[in-house]
């Protein structure tokens, strides 16, 4: 029986942080989070303004990865900041610049989703008031030769384009 290799093992991230070795790690871990979770809203963004909704998709588990990997080195950072802010001034200023830029991308993202979500919901709109208006299929003469029942609706068939 042949054993197949394994990939080595990564260590995890020191979970205290007692030097400045391990307060620069940390910050160096925020940034590289940071920016990787920034790039992945900027094409969510850009996507969203294409009206690319599979792209989007596949985006969200790489965002929930990045998410929780920031979450945890973040609280981290809380836990000890005075610690890591005398052990690394330079590198925690370069957080709070990246975070700034993360900001303003994801104010970017935030109204392109309310842009999507405004169109999305004046599409369904406007197609819930055309089938309510949608008349009964084909008339027929009915009691009295009259053309059609009166009052008798029924479903629309819908098409929707998910690019929209």
């Amino acid at each position: 029986m042949t054993k197949t290799k394994q990939a080595p093992k990564q260590t995890p991230p020191r979970l205290t942080i007692s030097n400045r070795a391990d307060a620069v790690g940390l910050c160096n871990r925020l940034n590289n989070c940071i920016s990787s979770m920034t790039e992945v809203l900027a094409n969510e963004t850009s996507l969203l303004q294409q009206h690319n909704t599979s792209g989007i998709e596949s985006l969200q588990s790489e965002k929930l990865k990045h998410t929780q990997a920031y979450l945890k080195d973040f609280n981290l950072f809380k836990e000890h900041a005075a610690l890591v802010g005398s052990q690394a001034p330079v590198e925690v200023n370069n957080v709070r610049k990246i975070l700034g830029a993360f900001n303003t991308t994801l104010q970017q993202n935030l109204q392109a989703l309310a842009a999507a979500k405004s169109v999305s919901e004046s599409v369904v709109s406007v197609i819930a008031e055309a089938a309510r208006e949608a008349k009964a299929g084909p008339t027929c003469y009915g009691a009295n030769a009259n053309v059609g029942v009166e009052g008798s609706h029924r479903a629309a068939a819908i098409a929707i384009d998910r690019k929209l």
